[in-house]
């Protein structure tokens, strides 16, 4: 049994980054609700990087374990083979075989 783990850490990852990306929106409310305390230079603009970094990871935290609950585990990795054969220069060539079926001895 193999477990596809590239594509669940994928999705987990995913789920991390899509749900942190609110953070950017998060700090720019902030600086428009308090411009003296949050803002883009000196001490407001440190307090904005905090607060973007503390929104991305609560809220990529939060997203990150509903994928957890949506795919606890990777799935079972299948795999299907294929085999084709073709002549080359040569034109498909079809057989129709009948089959006849008769009783020995007849009545």
């Amino acid at each position: 049994m193999k477990l596809n783990w590239q594509l669940w850490i994928y999705g987990f990852l995913a789920a991390l980054i899509g749900g942190g990306a609110g953070a950017v929106t998060a700090a720019f409310s902030a600086m428009m609700l308090t411009p003296g305390q949050y803002g883009t230079g000196g001490t407001a603009g440190w307090n904005s990087l905090k607060l973007m970094g503390l929104t991305f990871l609560v809220s990529g935290a939060f997203s990150a374990f509903a994928y957890l609950k949506q795919s606890p585990l990777p799935q079972i990795e299948t795999t299907v083979a294929v085999s084709k054969v073709e002549q080359a220069g040569v034109a498909p060539i079809t057989t129709t075989t009948v089959s006849s079926t008769s009783q020995d001895p007849k009545p």
